[in-house]
């Protein structure tokens, strides 16, 4: 017989933190149990389900929690005492990116997880410079603030359900790492920073609208914000992005983004990035990145270069036109360099990007053309 915990600990567990126990652990929501309970389930030979309270104000609550504690303690095959003392240490938000939802995916190629991975770290980045780094930027460059470092080591990654393919971001409470070190003044969270961008995201690509700066500016969107989330819905096609804050300003919170959201994606961000005088300008470096082109696509690199005196990392676009001419100089790295001609500007996140390149060339090293 495995043993429950007190009723007074079992009160101490809320729905909430049971909720994020379960996601963070793989079980998936199926939908609501009657009035008061939701069912979530984890995939095994033989399904373990567990019934969560929707709310604190029913009379066997505690008894909900116990039985849910005893449940877990036997399929985990952990003392009962490990798993309260668990529950009520969790002080993460979760955050899903869920990539080709409605789709029963194992997989998704390499490159895409990649890029998924890296463009969400962007996105909460941005979020918790304009939560946690002294409010609001529209362009986010240079060295970030210690306390946005701390955050952002701390973030982490749960583990995946079945289904679509599912990134679990797991984002830690704010008061809890940084303590005395939060920015005086900081009412944002960076998960309610991040659900307010998704809103509007959400609301923009409905209206196709890009809304004053202003109204950008009182939630805390840079453009480094949209350039993540264009990434992100480039790398997927179709995405949904889940949040669920663990200070209840929201709960279950669900947005869904599609290839025509692009658009305006794009353009909210170029208003915000500063615009460089376009001047036609000759590169000549080596490759340290590639991305081949694909349906609907275009290929990118990132070219090495010495500019203005010291040493830049260019993003350059590519199509199929120009495939082979990119790969063989990124296969003879050592001994060819590429040349590249076209417009050089600061791109969505502040990375310097070269548009309309053209004139791409195999150069030998150590030649002055």
């Amino acid at each position: 017989m495995i043993d429950a915990p007190a009723p007074s600990r079992a009160k101490a567990v809320t729905p909430e933190r049971l909720r994020r126990f379960l996601t963070e652990h793989g079980f998936s929501e199926l939908g609501t149990w009657g009035r008061f309970l939701e069912r979530y389930q984890l995939k095994r030979d033989r399904p373990i389900d567990i019934l969560v309270p929707t709310t604190l104000d029913i009379d066997d609550y505690a008894r909900r929690i116990q039985d849910a504690i005893a449940e877990l303690s036997g399929a985990f095959e952990t003392p009962v005492g490990d798993i309260i003392n668990e529950l009520l240490s969790v002080e993460y938000q979760t955050f899903k990116i869920r990539a080709h939802p409605n789709e029963e995916l194992a997989s998704i190629p390499f490159s895409e997880g990649l890029g998924l991975l890296e463009s969400s770290k962007e996105l909460i980045r941005a979020s918790a410079v304009s939560a946690l780094g002294g409010g609001f930027r529209p362009i986010i460059r240079g060295r970030l603030p210690t306390v946005v470092d701390d955050f952002m080591d701390r973030v982490e990654i749960g583990q995946t359900e079945i289904g679509s393919y599912v990134f679990t971001l797991l984002l830690p409470n704010e008061q809890g790492i940084l303590g005395a070190n939060l920015p005086p003044g900081a009412q944002n969270t960076v998960a309610s920073t991040l659900d307010g961008g998704m809103k509007a995201a959400q609301e923009m690509a409905a209206t196709n609208r890009v809304p004053p700066q202003r109204q950008l500016e009182a939630i805390g969107l840079s453009a480094n914000f949209f350039e993540a989330l264009y990434d992100i819905v480039d790398w997927a096609d179709q995405v949904s992005i889940e949040l669920e804050n663990t200070r209840d300003t929201f709960r279950g919170a669900r947005y869904e983004f599609n290839r025509s959201a692009l658009s305006i994606l794009e353009r909210t961000s170029e208003r915000l990035a500063p615009e460089a005088e376009k001047e036609s300008t000759r590169l000549k470096g080596t490759i340290t990145r590639l991305n081949e082109p694909r349906i609907r696509r275009r290929g990118s690199l990132d070219l090495r270069v010495r500019f203005e005196g010291r040493e830049r990392t260019i993003r350059v676009p590519f199509d199929f036109n120009d495939r082979d001419t990119v790969i063989a100089a990124f296969k003879e790295k050592t001994t060819k360099a590429l040349s590249v001609r076209g417009n050089l500007k600061t791109g969505r996140g502040g990375h310097l990007v070269l548009e309309d390149p053209h004139m791409f060339q195999l150069i030998p090293r150590g030649t002055l053309i």
